[in-house]
């Protein structure tokens, strides 16, 4: 049984050296405990003179010098109900007060403005997250460490493995039973298991022990080619761009031993700045993996990496999207919406039955292949380990949000039958769901209110915050400063995921300056950005919402209180079952009832002439097939993107030296089925 951890003790996170090491103070320590405390953390000799600054809740640095200082620390972090108390250490003392000390940077006390290592500290052990690739156990419970992304933790020193949820609880003192893995080695001597048993080291956790032979301190060895009989970025020819998002570019293209043609996905490694991160793209390649040779999800073929991206080649469906063909169509007959919404409920229903939420539902990510069956892709918003849980996550594709995630309330698989919904009545209505009836403007919808209405000639100005973590929109740019300086990384990138956002692709120029106003918030220089950079795109962009209040007004009341009115000219079946998807209340919502769930929908009247289990062979002949001239057809691309130049950016060293490799162990895969099979998966 789990202890629960003591009340009077405060989380504590120490940034030196490039680490943030985590562990617990009492919260009456003393300012000499402290000290005793922060030297034994940061290995300093007993004479080394060194400085702590702890930060406020506005971000500053406040030395810590005296006990009186202390106490206001811990005054101030138990008042403003903090969730830790983080202190920076120096290995000096600043020449005269008030001066920074020296190799002191600013930039390391703004959220996210760097990448540390987090450690944990705990009876001596600093324990890393790591992603295991070959079967652990934990030390302390004996059970087998799995799970998704970093499943557990490992000390970098005696290269112990216990669960997350366990290591808090491990009184065995670092260093007592070392295991010895030095930085290299010929050869590995025998181990003991006789004397590990009788010390408590499960044999299953020496086996993982023996298998690792590197040094977590060692850079990981990677190149372009990686190993021999691995695949890597060598075995193929880039064709074309087809795609790009906010984090990733999606290339044509080309194996050059079997000529076949796939998607790639191109993802930066400098993009990861935080666990959540790790564990996102863990998440989306596992239920990549879980997706492969499913007909009515996008597969994988295989994973690889360089030292500066990730690589995931995936199934080229050349089909085009239905957003694509409602811009053809304008509105689809019954029966051909209810042909896609039957194959989408199974690819949904598949995913939930392994606890994953796709949460992304929406006409960009349905594409249609060459027979004109659908495939869902795109999982980087999915949850997974909903077996029976809810999630909180206020995430989502504004105009397919269900009710419950913008009230704020804890939610499962519900939100994907809201998404189905709203996108069927988009495939017979030609329209959203949420028109504003009456308006001046009888084309505006939620994202139009959400987004200041993208139609506008005039394109609105983004503000940004100091921190970068929330935004809003003005329509006038009057009080932006005319001084400028070059614009920061960080800050860029963030421009330009905020602006797909916002369904623009942003074009910018290699000069591209900002602002920074007396109110601590960064702005968009308005003559920074020419005309031309500025183009609007069609898809809709999903992403997280970091600041609820975005949500707010109009837009919000569109979804959460206005009634949904069907067209007169759907059928009555048709307006029964959007009735029920589109359903406010999701414990009464079409396929969320209890004990009946996906067998609702399978019965309800619309589905009724569907063969489910012909539909899921694929033995139903699909009611439009897009005209293809060959597998390299790109007429149903944006030529946005297809236009393209096909190339990567040469990679940076000071950006490569920066990331650290062994969080991206164990990334390769390749499908097995390659291994048995000439079809392309």
């Amino acid at each position: 049984m789990l202890q629960e951890p003591d009340d009077d003790s405060i989380r504590m996170k120490v940034g030196f050296n490039g680490n943030i090491l985590v562990t617990s103070i009492g919260s009456k320590i003393t300012y000499e405990s402290l000290r005793k405390e922060i030297r034994d953390i940061c290995k300093f000799e007993p004479k080394q003179p060194f400085t702590m600054k702890w930060v406020d809740e506005e971000g500053d640095p406040c030395i810590l010098s005296c006990q009186v200082e202390l106490n206001e620390a811990v005054r101030l972090h138990e008042l403003n109900k903090d969730s830790e108390l983080t202190i920076h250490v120096f290995p000096n003392v600043p020449d005269r007060p008030g001066m920074p000390c020296d190799g002191e940077d600013r930039n390391i006390y703004r959220r996210g403005a760097r990448r540390w290592r987090k450690l944990y500290r705990i009876n001596g052990h600093l324990f890393q997250a790591k992603r295991f690739s070959k079967r652990a156990v934990c030390y302390f419970c004996s059970d087998r460490i799995w799970g998704l992304g970093r499943q557990g933790y490992k000390c970098i020193n005696c290269k112990l493995l216990v669960h997350k949820r366990c290591h808090k609880l491990v009184k065995q003192v670092c260093g007592e039973m070392q295991v010895d893995t030095p930085l290299f080695r010929q050869e590995q001597p025998a181990l003991n298991t006789d004397e590990a048993s009788q010390n408590g080291l499960h044999s299953a956790v020496l086996e993982s022990v023996k298998n690792e032979s590197s040094n977590e301190y060692a850079k990981v060895e990677l190149d372009d080619g990686m190993e021999r009989g691995q695949i890597s970025l060598d075995d193929f020819t880039l064709l074309r761009v087809i795609g790009r998002g906010s984090y990733a570019k999606v290339l044509m293209v080309e194996q050059k031993v079997t000529k076949r043609i796939y998607a790639m996905k191109v993802i930066k490694k400098a993009m990861f700045n935080d666990e959540e991160d790790i564990d996102w793209i863990n998440t989306e390649k596992h239920v990549f993996e879980t997706a492969t040779n499913y007909p009515f999800l996008v597969g994988l073929h295989s994973c690889f990496q360089s030292l500066s991206r990730l690589f995931f080649v995936i199934e080229f469906v050349n089909g085009g999207d239905l957003m694509f063909h409602m811009q053809q169509q304008r509105r689809l007959a019954e029966d051909h919406a209810r042909f896609y919404a039957a194959e989408i409920s199974l690819a949904l229903n598949f995913l939930h039955e392994r606890g994953i939420v796709y949460r992304d539902l929406k006409l960009d990510n349905v594409l249609l292949d060459s027979e004109g069956h659908i495939k869902l892709t795109d999982y980087g918003m999915c949850k997974e380990g909903l077996f029976g849980g809810e999630t909180n996550t206020f995430c989502g594709t504004p105009n397919y949000i269900a009710p419950e995630i913008l009230r704020g309330e804890p939610y499962d698989f519900s939100v994907d039958w809201w998404a189905l919904g709203v996108l069927m009545f988009e495939m017979l209505a030609g329209r959203s769901p949420f028109d504003v009836v009456g308006s001046d403007n009888p084309d505006q919808n939620t994202e139009d209110y959400l987004f200041q209405s993208r139609k506008t000639r005039r394109l609105c100005q983004p503000r940004y915050t100091a921190t970068l973590t929330s935004w809003d929109c003005e329509s006038t740019s009057d009080d932006l400063q005319s001084s400028c300086r070059q614009c920061s990384n960080s800050l860029m990138q963030h421009v330009q995921n905020v602006l797909h956002v916002f369904c623009i692709t942003w074009q910018p120029s290699t000069t591209i300056t900002s602002t920074t106003s007396t109110n601590q918030r960064n702005k968009l220089h308005s003559e920074s950005i020419e005309p031309n950079m500025w183009r609007y795109r069609t898809p809709q962009q999903s992403y997280v919402i970091k600041d609820r209040s975005l949500m707010r007004g109009k837009s919000v009341k569109l979804i959460l209180e206005k009634p949904i009115r069907i067209p007169r000219s759907v059928s009555v079946k048709a307006a029964s079952v959007l009735k029920g998807f589109l359903n406010k209340n999701p414990k009464e919502r079409l396929g969320c009832v209890p004990d009946a769930g996906f067998d609702d929908i399978r019965t309800h009247a619309f589905f009724r002439q569907i063969d489910w289990e012909l539909l899921e062979q694929k033995q139903i002949t699909p009611p439009y097939k897009p005209e293809l001239q060959s597998d390299r057809d790109l007429r149903r691309f944006d030529e946005m993107f297809t236009k393209e130049p096909v190339q990567l950016t040469p990679d940076d060293s000071n950006i490569i030296d920066k990331i650290d490799q062994t969080e991206f162990d164990g990334f390769e895969y390749v499908n097995p089925l390659l291994m048995s099979m000439d079809d392309p998966v």
